[in-house]
């Protein structure tokens, strides 16, 4: 049962949900089954036979040319109307098959680029479509000499009048093949009662037709190249009718909080009349099959069925159905189905919306959403337990006579929001169009509308404001990585439109949009301004410490992170899950006033399911509620290779722990955490931690695990033992450190700490330690440590069990690490297999890379030992900053490097240092 999905599979999932199709986001247009049942109509473009030596193939007509026929039903079509007198289409264009049919020969339809951009469409009536009936259209397209122009293939339904129904179009993208053929596949999904004939469009698009932003405000004078010449050829463009396949959930917004189960309602309308295999399974967000089953159904019924997938834990979950014809080989089947559609839906633990600040604190940045799509927030809000979004109050459409009607349209989506106690955010941006060429400024810089000497925006701003701002409190001046970075006068227009938000409304917060790559410039009057700080996927979640310091430095400042996560065209979905987990762990330890994400669904048609879900909306949900009223309070080493955060708060203490990059397998880490400590997981499973020989064990992956009920100050006590210095110097020499400890309690700690680790073979001076430390403070103790001879370099642990004296707490280890090696000697080894040319046997061969970091000039000698073997030792001098490299050959050693260990080093000639370690084959191992 835990088959994994294929690659091509998963990323096409992956692909569409990071894209954010406005369509059926999930519809996969895979090449349908070649059954010659399905195949509708071929247009070949080779009509000679069929009497046609015309330059343009049977029903094809040219785009923005009207004189090409005179039949005046031809020209009562609306939709031919708008497409014969399309603007930038000019008749010096080429459109024309790409050799007269006389000629023999391969033919397709020919575009070809003289100044304009060139098209040509179907005519209304030649494709009948079955209403609520599903199309596949496929086609060859092949461009050349293509710069700044692209091709573009479009479907979509038009209605018994002729009018195209727009929420039904899709298209292949922009199209440049480099001189080679490409295969389109559109889907065209039969949501449309409406739909009489299906329309076609083949287009050659300069930059301004291809429906990409254009610049506006100053910007819109700006030169927009175009391609004098370039050619674009269209061939084979089929239209199959395809099975009409539905999945959906019982949620319009695909996310199904418990204590319901998720269940699925399939449907398939097959006219053909086939019997078709159903093929359903669904995956979890690492590509694993975690349920399936199988049903015949087709052979022309409507074929309707429910499941309830028996799913192993909340989390994000893939649908599959596939249909294939059950007649054709296995090997077969899948390669060309039937039909196939993909479904994603959230399953989560039963949540409440949480109130008052701490709801202000996680928000769902809802930018570039329309009145439409904004509708299902409140339903999204109500089942993720989310209290916090950022909407746009503008459009770019909205003039100063239309926003009175847009602000009625909001009051649809803000009304049920505040009755459920979301917060809201309003953004002014972008800037009306009205606007932006009124004051010839850029859209989404609304903070050049506080000139002070202007006022041109008060007829916009002014009714926003008397109808929302007893409710909202942050108004959001620009979007985080769309606006520009301020400069001087942005920043002094910023003071002053706080000031006018405070003349207007009660308490308002001007939130001014930055970057968090781009240094702080505190503003001279900051009365009421925040920031909005946008964090680049391509800052590591461990910089994002280095890039705040100035922003956590006086003067302070109230500012949000806005956190931008990898698409998933460019990183797995389980590599997303962990890396939003973290950066969010990383942001709230800096102490954010709070964080955001962009919108983490995909927009459908469909009335009935309407969203879904990215993954990254499971975690954020999961992962903010964990951070609700809870604050970093410290960091605690759990091993090598291990992170871990303590927060604490009025909601208890909290243990976050992940492993830093891949693992192969889970790390088990065991200590007491407190009575009752729970795990949760990214998707909010919990499962409680028993105790065993009085610990707790708890696995630590790549992706963050959430312990709640522990001891905050219990892990703040392990957090503070420490060793200063933690390097030990490998030398045989008594040293001298002092192990830190300090107590987070409120009353006085006493008790009783025996070093147990390192064991007896280490000389450690005193092993049992009195402590009595007062509320808050922290107390050092000296220790001398002294080194087994053959003790290897790398990284130790001393480990103390401390008794309590004047607490009820049961005895617990305090953990610290420590290196054990020199601080200005490197050494990197490896050993590996090579064979003797003259005696045929396999030598082991050890190679040592040496370097002094240090300011003196030493001797020492290097060495390489190995059971069974002649000792090797060389003496080398190595000068300041100086590198040396080293090999040793143990002649017919190679193959026992399996099971016999090699030891390698250096010693000072004339002192007590000594370092070593112990590598194996194909191994590197590296000491400081």
């Amino acid at each position: 049962m835990r088959r994994s999905v294929s690659n091509s599979l998963f990323w096409a999932i992956v692909v569409l949900l990071a894209l954010g199709q406005p369509r059926d986001a999930c519809a996969q247009a895979a090449a349908p089954s070649r059954s010659p049942t399905r195949l509708m109509k071929l247009f070949h473009f080779e009509e000679a036979d069929e009497g046609n030596f015309e330059e343009m193939p049977k029903n094809w007509y040219i785009i923005g040319r009207s004189d090409q026929t005179a039949d005046p039903s031809f020209l009562r079509r609306p939709l031919h109307q708008e497409l014969l007198r399309r603007a930038g289409f000019p008749a010096y264009t080429h459109v024309r098959f790409d050799r007269p049919q006389q000629e023999k020969g391969e033919h397709q339809l020919y575009l070809g680029l003289n100044g304009g951009s060139a098209g040509a469409f179907l005519e209304v009536g030649a494709l009948p479509a079955v209403p609520e009936s599903d199309y596949v259209i496929t086609a060859r397209v092949r461009t050349s000499q293509l710069n700044q122009a692209r091709g573009r293939i479009s479907a979509y339904f038009v209605d018994s009048e002729g009018r195209r129904i727009d929420a039904s179009v899709v298209d292949s993208g922009l199209l440049m093949t480099g001189d080679k053929w490409q295969i389109v596949n559109l889907k065209l999904s039969g949501d449309f009662s409406r739909a009489a004939w299906i329309g076609l469009q083949a287009e050659l698009l300069q930059v301004q037709h291809q429906g990409t932003s254009l610049p506006t405000g100053a910007d819109k004078h700006a030169i927009q190249y175009q391609d004098v010449a370039g050619s674009a050829w269209i061939d084979d463009v089929a239209v199959w009718q395809v099975p009409r396949i539905v999945v959906r959930t019982q949620s319009r917004v695909n996310v199904i909080a418990a204590p319901d189960k998720p269940t699925l309602s399939m449907e398939v309308r097959d006219l053909t009349g086939s019997r078709l295999r159903a093929d359903l399974s669904v995956y979890d967000h690492q590509g694993n099959r975690v349920a399936a089953m199988q049903r015949e159904v087709g052979a022309g019924d409507t074929s309707i069925w429910e499941w309830s997938p028996p799913l192993p834990r909340f989390g994000w979950y893939l649908v599959d159905l596939i249909l294939t014809d059950p007649l054709l080989p296995e090997k077969e089947r899948y390669v060309s189905p039937a039909a196939r559609t993909l479904r994603a839906f959230l399953w989560v633990p039963q949540r409440t919306n949480v109130y008052g600040n701490v709801a202000e604190r996680f928000t769902i940045d809802l930018h570039g959403l329309n009145l439409d799509q904004l509708a299902i927030v409140p339903e999204l809000m109500a089942s993720t337990g989310l209290s916090s979004v950022l909407m746009d109050v503008w459009d770019a459409k909205v003039t100063e006579g239309t926003i009175d009607a847009r602000l009625q349209q909001m009051d649809q989506v803000m009304q049920p929001l505040w009755k459920q106690h979301v917060n809201v955010v309003l953004c002014l941006s972008p800037v009306p169009d009205q606007l932006v060429d009124q004051l010839s400024m850029s859209a989404n810089d609304p903070l050049w509308l506080f000139r002070p000497d202007r006022k041109d925006f008060m007829p916009y701003l002014a009714p926003v404001l008397m109808r929302y701002g007893h409710h909202v409190r942050r108004w959001q001046l620009g979007h985080p990585g769309e606006s520009a970075i301020p400069s001087d006068e942005l920043l002094t227009h910023g003071s002053r439109a706080a000031a006018v938000l405070r003349d207007l409304t009660p308490d308002p917060r001007a939130v001014m949009p930055w970057s968090l790559t781009h240094r702080r410039v505190p503003l001279k009057d900051e009365r009421g301004v925040e920031f909005a700080i946008d964090v680049p996927q391509g800052v590591q979640s461990t910089r994002i410490a280095d890039f705040l310091k100035e922003w956590r430095t006086a003067p302070e400042a109230n500012f949000t992170l806005h956190l931008r996560s990898a698409p998933a065209t460019e990183m797995t979905q389980a590599r997303r899950v962990d890396d939003l987990a973290v950066r969010m762990m990383h942001a709230w330890e800096q102490g954010p006033d709070g964080l955001s994400v962009s919108r983490p669904w995909a927009m459908m048609s469909d009335p009935k399911s309407l969203a879904h879900p990215d993954p990254l909306l499971g975690v954020f949900a999961t992962v903010s509620r964990m951070l609700e009223g809870r604050r970093v309070v410290g960091r605690l080493d759990l091993g090598e290779g291990l992170s871990a955060m303590i927060l604490d708060g009025d909601r208890g203490g909290l243990l976050v722990a992940w492993a830093q990059g891949e693992l192969k397998k889970p790390v088990t880490v065991k200590m007491y955490l407190g009575q009752g400590a729970v795990a949760n997981d990214v998707w909010g499973n919990r499962q409680e931690l028993v105790k065993q020989d009085g610990k707790q064990p708890f696995n630590v992956s790549s992706t963050p695990i959430f312990i709640e009920g522990i001891d905050a100050r219990l892990a703040l006590l392990r957090a503070s033992f420490a060793l200063t210095p933690n390097l030990i110097e490998s030398s045989q020499v008594t040293h001298e450190h002092t192990l830190t400890l300090s107590n987070p309690w409120t009353q006085t700690l006493h008790g009783e700490m025996v070093i147990v680790e390192p064991g007896r073979d280490w000389r450690i001076e005193p092993r049992r330690i009195s402590v009595r430390i007062e509320p808050g403070a922290k107390a050092q103790y000296p220790i001398q440590i002294g080194l087994p001879v053959a003790e290897t370099s790398g990284r130790k642990v001393i480990t103390a069990r401390f008794e309590f004296v004047s607490m009820k707490h049961p005895p617990v280890e305090l953990s610290t690490p420590m290196q054990l090696g020199l601080e200005d000697l490197f050494i990197d080894a490896a050993v590996s297999v090579e064979k003797d040319e003259k005696t045929g046997r396999l030598d082991a061969v050890v190679t040592l890379f040496i370097t002094n970091s240090g300011e003196d000039k030493k001797a020492m000698n290097v060495f390489a030992t190995m059971p069974g073997q002649k000792r090797h030792e060389r003496t080398i001098t190595l000068r300041s900053g100086q590198s040396m490299i080293r090999h040793f050959r143990f002649e017919g050693a190679g193959a026992k490097l399996g099971d016999t260990p090699v030891r390698v080093g250096i010693r000072d000639t004339a002192g007590p240092i000594l370092l070593s370690q112990i590598v194996s084959a194909g191994g590197d191992n590296t000491s400081p």
